[in-house]
């Protein structure tokens, strides 16, 4: 079986193909979303603000919240901005 220095010299010899990086998990839901989809949505929503006045609209942005902050190293191709890795289930601990 291949051991840590098999690893090591892996990423040495493609360093200029592939880079290990911290991924961000996402679900598996999130993660099948087809650009349709995201088109259908911002049709509905353009019908559904029809008559806001633009001062009652505000933008929540939730990147930072997460439900799994649990990340994990991952080999990526070099120049991926945000390697992501699909996750089935949320890992938040249990009370």
């Amino acid at each position: 079986m291949p051991g840590p220095d098999f690893v090591a010299g892996f990423l040495r010899r493609h360093q200029d193909k592939i880079s290990v990086r911290i991924s961000q998990n996402i679900k598996r839901s999130r993660a099948s979303v087809s650009p349709e989809i995201i088109e259908s949505y911002f049709d509905e929503l353009m019908i559904s603000l029809e008559g806001v006045p633009f001062a009652n609209i505000i933008n929540y942005d939730e990147t930072n919240l997460s439900d799994d902050p649990g990340k994990r190293k991952v080999i990526t191709k070099r120049g991926v901005k945000y390697p992501e890795r699909v996750m089935n289930h949320s890992n938040r601990p249990r009370h």
